[in-house]
């Protein structure tokens, strides 16, 4: 990887390939986004379900997919 100097004496790393660089860092932040809230809403199910709310019919879920 070659090493550029900026004006601030500052050594900063260049990628040769920064748009797919940005491109894989927004997919991950995605991925991450899609977890943290795919386990907001298990969280949410299950203390739904702790307090006494009517179990879920999974099985009729899934046939519905």
């Amino acid at each position: 990887m070659d090493r550029t100097q900026s004006d601030s004496d500052e050594i900063k790393p260049t990628d040769p390939d920064m748009k797919w660089t940005g491109w894989a860092l927004d997919k991950l932040r995605e991925i991450v986004d899609l977890d943290i809230s795919t386990k907001r809403a298990i969280v949410r199910e299950q203390s739904q379900i702790l307090r006494g709310s009517e179990m879920p019919d999974y099985a009729l879920m899934q046939s519905r997919l």
